[in-house]
C-alpha cells in the first residue's frame, strides 16, 4: 500500500492517532510492547494496539529509531493516555535539547530533610509521573546530607529542571547559584540535531530517540503461512 502522507515532527501517523480519540479506545483499548530491538545506534519497537472495537483484533505498528539514546520499558499492557510522539519541550526530551547547568548552594537549611523532600515533589511534578525520569542531583552524599553541608553542588542537568530545583532552595532560605553551559556532547553523543529528538511514550514506557520512522505492519501469520501486509508507513 502507499505511504500515508508525512506529519509534522511530533506527532503520530493520522489512522494510528485517530484511535486514540474514540471512544471505543478510552472505555476499551489498550497498547502492549511486542517487541523491541536494539542493533547498533538504532533501535525498533513493534506496539500492540487494541482499539478497543468489539470483535476488531489489534493493529501491530513498528516504530524505527535511526539513534536510540535512552529507553524505559514494561510489559505491562497500559490503559491510560493511549500512545504518544513528544517533541521538544518535554521532561523526557531535555536531557538532550537544552542547555545544561551545575546548580550550587549556599546556606543552612533548618531542616534538611523537609528540604529534600520538597525538591523530590517539585521533581515529580515536572517529570509529568514519568516514571525512572532521573532526579540529576550530586549522588555522593544523601540529599538530605549533602544540605547539611551548607554549601556544595546540588545538581546537574537541564538549565529548565535546575531552575525549578533552584526556585525551591529559595523557599527554604537557601542561596542557589546556578551556571548554564552547552555540554559538548551528551551521553557521549554529538553533532545531531536537536530539534530531531522524539520520545515514544505509553504507559510506564518510553523510548527517546532521533530519526523514528513509523509503519503499520501485518499480525503474526499461522504456521505455514504468510504474513499480513504492512501498511501506512511514514517518518515522524
Amino acid at each position: 500500500m502507499p505511504a500515508s502522507p508525512t506529519a509534522a515532527g511530533g506527532e503520530l501517523p493520522p489512522a494510528l492517532d485517530a484511535i486514540f480519540k474514540t471512544l471505543d479506545y478510552e472505555e476499551n483499548g489498550d497498547v502492549a510492547l511486542l517487541a523491541f530491538r536494539a542493533g547498533g545506534p538504532g533501535c525498533e519497537v513493534d506496539l500492540a494496539v487494541d482499539t478497543g472495537v468489539d470483535g476488531e483484533g489489534d493493529q501491530h505498528w513498528r516504530f524505527c529509531f535511526e539513534d536510540c539514546f535512552d529507553y524505559r520499558l514494561s510489559a505491562v499492557r497500559s490503559y491510560e493516555a493511549g500512545l504518544n510522539l513528544h517533541r521538544a519541550p518535554h521532561a523526557l526530551l531535555a536531557r538532550w535539547t537544552e542547555p545544561h547547568a551545575n546548580l550550587w548552594f549556599s546556606g543552612t537549611a533548618a531542616e534538611p530533610a523537609r528540604v529534600a523532600e520538597a525538591l523530590r515533589q517539585r521533581h515529580a511534578e515536572l517529570s509529568g509521573g514519568i516514571p525512572g525520569l532521573p532526579q540529576h542531583l550530586n549522588g555522593e552524599l544523601p540529599l538530605a546530607g549533602l544540605l547539611a553541608l551548607r554549601v556544595g553542588l546540588l545538581a546537574h542537568g537541564p538549565a529548565s529542571l535546575l531552575r525549578e530545583y533552584a526556585a525551591v532552595l529559595r523557599e527554604h532560605a537557601l542561596e542557589p547559584s546556578l551556571r548554564e553551559y552547552a555540554p559538548n556532547h551528551v551521553d557521549g553523543r554529538s553533532g545531531y540535531d536537536p530539534s530531531r529528538v522524539r520520545a515514544l511514550a505509553w504507559g510506564e514506557s518510553y523510548v527517546v530517540g532521533i530519526g523514528v520512522h513509523a509503519e503499520r505492519i501485518g499480525t503474526p501469520a499461522p504456521e505455514g503461512g504468510t504474513e499480513g501486509d504492512a501498511s501506512r508507513s511514514m517518518s515522524v
